[in-house]
């Protein structure tokens, strides 16, 4: 049982973290200035904490959150349409990012009749960064 212990523990934390090292420079909040705009999207709640969900930038999927992880998408300035994919349904959140900004959008865990819940919501930059500081950066997909 001991050896399964972090196979089981994994399987709970969502997808692949980054290296310590991305997490860190993520975490300075730093706007870029090519045009583009940061988006912050993250899980900062245990509750749920066996629960894994897709999230999809503009239909395309962008990494599978857990417990205590964020991403973090540099995208080009613009409309988005963000989605996070649970067992009961899927959260649709309509984003403008202007550019050389960053935003930040909180995936709440909520329970439902069968399964759970998530809903997308965009929060402001103080407390963004604050629910970002208490979670661990995913990789993503490109």
């Amino acid at each position: 049982m001991l050896v399964l212990m972090p196979v089981l523990l994994a399987a709970c934390a969502g997808g692949p973290l980054a290296t310590v090292e991305a997490d860190a420079a993520a975490k300075k909040f730093v706007a870029p200035s090519d045009n583009t705009a940061n988006l912050y999207i993250y899980r900062n709640e245990s509750f749920g904490g066996a629960i894994n969900m897709n999230v999809f930038i503009d239909n395309q999927r962008v990494a599978t959150t857990g417990p205590k992880t964020y991403i973090m998408k540099n995208l080009p300035a613009g409309a988005h349409k963000v989605e996070g994919v649970a067992a009961e349904g899927t959260s649709i959140l309509n984003i403008d990012l202007l550019p050389n900004t960053i935003k930040f959008v909180w995936q709440e865990v909520k329970m439902g009749i069968f399964g759970a819940r998530n809903k997308l919501q965009e929060v402001s930059a103080e407390e963004g960064m604050k629910g970002v500081q208490e979670s661990k950066l995913l990789l993503h997909d490109k």
